[in-house]
């Protein structure tokens, strides 16, 4: 059984996961920004082989660091890094403030690297180990009021993209998962300050009204996309991309071959949080 250590795991996909994983037998080190969520006391007494919760937060060099060092100290193997800490920015570029988008990137690219930077001296001396990050298809594509999180989704592809060929010869794997959409909490904390004395209020309004509902049949199951994180983890030789679902796939694969006309059109044509089921993809 694999030694994985997950980030983000205080809620939702890093929590599920983490328990499934540690249940499956595989020693879990799960990290939280804090210790106190309740959520986390909640896993642990539904799951038979309990995962370690730790704190770290990703945006927190020290912290991480620190975390990472420990299984240098005490010679200790790691197999598999998640990258699974994410932070949802809503709003169109003009009225989101710099705190919002900066604490986007923050979380999602930045953090991101700053656990790849500490982990990367244990897998090269192992001369083994797979990173893997949780992205989004967001990142093939950016929509309104989504920028500022496709940007950091897309930053984080093209790192772990050139990371996978860095880190080769040293017998390590770098993948990436691109669900469409599946039940998470990010979208649930919005602040209401973007709803108010916003000249795109009505957009922003709608699109949120849209998300709460999320009531469409074609996203992803979160289980879904743990089956395929497993698969990745088992795999001896695992692909970069892996699309998370059909849906996600069929994204994918039409915006590859999509000119710049029907492009803008299925931004255009967006009215959801699944949206990609309303746009005309080639089949």
């Amino acid at each position: 059984m694999a030694c994985i250590l997950i980030t983000g795991c205080g809620s939702g996909l890093g929590a599920s996961l983490a328990t499934r994983l540690a249940n499956e037998g595989h020693e879990v080190i799960a990290t939280v920004r804090s210790l106190t969520h309740g959520k986390i006391q909640n896993s642990i007494a539904a799951t038979f082989n309990s995962p370690k919760f730790i704190q770290m937060d990703v945006t927190n060099t020290n912290e991480v660091q620190t975390v990472f060092d420990e299984f240098e100290k005490h010679d200790k193997k790691l197999d598999v890094v998640i990258l699974n800490a994410a932070s949802y920015s809503m709003g169109t570029i003009e009225s989101t403030n710099y705190e919002q988008s900066k604490q986007c990137f923050d979380v999602n690219y930045w953090g991101g690297v700053n656990v790849i930077r500490a982990v990367l001296p244990i897998m090269r001396r192992q001369l083994s180990g797979k990173i893997i990050g949780i992205g989004s298809i967001s990142s093939a594509i950016a929509l309104p009021c989504d920028g500022y999180y496709s940007a950091s989704k897309a930053a984080m592809e093209r790192t772990l993209e050139s990371l996978r060929h860095e880190v080769a010869p040293f017998g390590l794997h770098v993948s990436n998962i691109a669900p469409a959409s599946f039940g998470s909490n990010l979208f649930q904390s919005l602040p209401d300050e973007l709803l108010e004395s916003n000249p795109y209020s009505p957009l922003l309004k709608e699109w949120l009204a849209n998300i709460k509902q999320n009531t469409n049949p074609n996203g992803i199951g979160r289980t879904e996309v743990e089956d395929i994180i497993l698969s990745v983890i088992s795999s001896n030789e695992p692909d970069f991309i892996y699309p998370a679902g059909a849906m996600a796939l069929k994204v994918l694969s039409s915006l590859k071959t999509m000119t710049a006309e029907e492009r803008t059109h299925a931004i255009s044509t967006w009215s959801d949080t699944q949206w990609w089921s309303k746009a005309n993809f080639k089949e």
